[in-house]
């Protein structure tokens, strides 16, 4: 056998040393660097497992809503306005298509006195008194309305006749047959036209006093007085009328909720008609009321059904126009506590 050696007996092979070293090691790299760089890049990865982890979640939860959320749509129509004309009938037992409630009927009379309120300035005659002095040896008799006239020529008549004894005198109330300033004439002389020129010179007439006052300051009542007066004579009576049928309705048991008064003059008239002189007036008139009370409720439901009467198939009434309805009495029947209303409504 051939033993090819160096004399000496096989020495133990040397024990293996295995260390885990990271790929990216290069040979001759400082091993801190080479951790720092793979916790950097396992970092990095970390980053890009959580961003597609909430991604995922996002498209699911997504998704989950698009499924099972749901949206309602409502189509709405352009609105239209509708009209309708009926008649109402209310009675105390109503049935089908009747409204509750009862009627009503008072009537009564108010006068009262009223001022006169208009103050107008007037021309007027001017009046006064004179004194006639006679110097005949008969008495003379002026009847009335015998001239008296000024020397500027401003004519007065004497008011009453009066008998003038011979030698003596009278005082005789004259006015003026014009008005205003012409018939101012102070205290002025007068003679007597009427008597031939030879008579007139025994009689003396002289004004006693100033005879002034052309003008008037006078109260007359005006068409004004009149329509104010009765006005607020409707208005007083009406409000009493009114709380009378309320009373009556109240006292028959009826506690509807919904009333239609109605208040027709039966007269007015002034003891004094427009343009008289006159410091006052008396105003009177006379009315009678009509109250129809009834279930507001049961009402509201019958305009909602004649107006939804007028509509197309398939259309509805949103809204009715319950502020803007118009109401008259057509005929009513006190006996029977009946009414029937004309109703004129929108919506």
């Amino acid at each position: 056998m051939l033993i090819i050696g160096n004399g000496k007996p096989d020495a133990p092979a040397p024990e293996a040393k295995i260390s885990a070293m990271p790929a990216s090691v290069r040979p001759g790299q400082p091993e801190g660097r080479a951790v720092f760089q793979a916790n950097a890049s396992l970092n990095v990865y970390r980053r890009i497992a959580t961003l597609f982890v909430l991604l995922t979640g996002g498209i699911v939860f997504l998704a989950c809503y698009m499924v099972f959320t749901s949206a309602k749509i409502v189509v709405m129509s352009a609105p239209q306005p509708v009209e309708a004309e009926f008649l109402a009938d209310v009675a105390r037992a109503p049935v089908d298509d009747e409204i509750g409630g009862g009627v009503f009927e008072v009537s009564d009379t108010l006068s009262r006195n009223f001022p006169a309120s208009s103050l107008i300035a007037m021309e007027v005659p001017t009046e006064g008194k004179v004194r006639i002095v006679s110097h005949l040896s008969r008495s003379q008799t002026l009847i009335a309305t015998t001239r008296l006239m000024t020397p500027e020529g401003v004519i007065f008549r004497t008011q009453k006749t009066v008998v003038i004894p011979a030698g003596g005198s009278v005082l005789c109330d004259v006015a003026s047959t014009v008005v205003g300033k012409p018939a101012e004439v102070g205290v002025a002389t007068f003679i007597i036209p009427g008597l031939n020129e030879e008579t007139r010179r025994f009689f003396d007439v002289k004004a006693v006093g100033a005879i002034t006052g052309g003008n008037k300051d006078i109260r007359a009542v005006t068409v004004e007085d009149i329509d104010q007066a009765g006005a607020a004579l409707v208005k007083e009576l009406g409000e009493t009328l009114t709380a009378r049928l309320r009373a009556a309705a109240a006292q028959a048991g009826i506690s509807a909720d919904g009333e239609m008064l109605t208040l027709a003059v039966n007269s007015q008239t002034s003891d004094t008609p427009a343009g008289q002189e006159a410091k006052g007036f008396t105003m009177s008139v006379s009315l009678k009321a009509t109250g129809v009370f009834y279930d507001k409720a049961a009402f509201s439901r019958l305009l909602k059904k004649r107006l939804s009467e007028q509509l197309a198939q398939g259309r509805a009434v949103s809204r009715a126009d319950e502020a803007g309805v118009t109401a008259t009495l057509e005929k009513s029947d006190l006996a029977a506590a009946r009414a029937s209303v004309r109703v004129r409504a929108r919506g």
